[in-house]
């Protein structure tokens, strides 16, 4: 699971599934959305540096079912991305779970979590963990 940006196929109950884990490795942002496969349907982003992250072009991604980004210290959120992302706008949207964790600061806090999760129109499961990163 530990690739250098690079596509992981796994089999998954007899179908081909397409995921990125990328872990430990210096990103200077997010992935861009266009050198992601539209069937990607795991994004996970542990412990890259990201100080930011932007959603911007992701909600192509149909069938991504989990993004996960976990030991970053992100500070600042581009929000609108964000609940455009995490909203249930277009029709074959498959996310159910996303999860977060952030550093608080005056640029992104509980505050901007709650404005967030007020915002979006999610008619599915969706299970959204946005949570201050532990130190």
């Amino acid at each position: 699971d530990n690739i250098n940006l690079e596509h992981n196929y796994s089999l998954d109950d007899d179908v081909l599934t397409h995921r990125i884990n990328i872990d430990g490795k210096k990103l200077d942002g997010m992935l861009s959305p266009d050198r992601i496969l539209d069937d990607t349907q795991i994004i996970r982003l542990k412990n890259n540096g990201l100080t930011h992250v932007d959603f911007t072009g992701y909600d192509k991604l149909n069938l991504l079912y989990a993004m996960i980004i976990e030991d970053n210290p992100i500070r600042t959120v581009n929000i609108p991305s964000l609940i455009n992302f995490l909203s249930g706008t277009y029709p074959d949207k498959n996310l159910t779970r996303f999860k977060m964790e952030y550093i608080p600061n005056e640029n992104f806090n509980e505050e901007h979590v709650e404005y967030i999760k007020n915002n979006i129109n999610v008619d599915s499961d969706l299970e959204i963990t946005i949570t201050p990163l532990s130190q």
